[in-house]
């Protein structure tokens, strides 16, 4: 493996000989009907908010469905089950077949939830709730700023916005790994 190193003008010149292949890089793709999306399927982007007491996380469940959050995306539900501990192994099921009530009540009342949920059936991710913090991964139709390179974390915050006007908050990250 070689290594290079660059000084003075030489970066100049290497960052515009990146910049030109990646061009002619996103220009052929582009040419081939290929989506530059599946370029960034490595980054994960997820919103953790750390709530100030605790909370049941079926109550929080509830609130977020009563604020306009779906579990049904692409006629099919993505959980896990009440004993999944620590394999956080996700099951897909039919939404004629998953009884909301049934999921719910399986579930002790601090023990985590796991959950697939989108917002008007568009956008979302999975979901980790805990009876001191919620995790969100954005997996789901992810919201961007411009491009695919800054996700959109204020669309997703505005669509929680009557869930987090509902609980004490201590803190809310947002986070993008590349």
């Amino acid at each position: 493996m070689h290594k290079l190193v660059l000084k003075g003008n030489d970066t100049y010149f290497a960052l515009y000989f990146y910049t030109l292949i990646y061009q002619h890089v996103k220009d052929w793709l582009t040419s081939k009907n290929i989506l530059l999306r599946n370029i960034n399927m490595g980054m994960q982007v997820s919103i953790d908010i750390n709530f100030a007491q605790e909370y049941s996380p079926k109550e929080i469940l509830k609130c977020l469905i009563n604020s306009g959050w779906n579990i049904y995306y692409q006629n099919m539900v993505t959980y896990l089950s009440s004993n999944d501990i620590d394999d956080y192994n996700w099951l897909n099921i039919d939404m004629s077949l998953f009884n909301l009530d049934e999921f719910i009540n399986s579930h002790n009342v601090m023990d985590k939830v796991g959950i697939v949920m989108v917002y008007d059936n568009e956008s979302g991710g999975n979901l980790l709730i805990y009876p001191n913090y919620l995790s969100m991964s954005l997996s789901i139709n992810r919201q961007y700023l411009f491009g695919e390179d800054i996700p959109d974390f204020n669309w997703y915050l505005k669509k929680m916005g009557v869930f987090l006007r509902k609980i004490k908050l201590s803190s809310i990250q947002c986070e993008t790994i590349y």
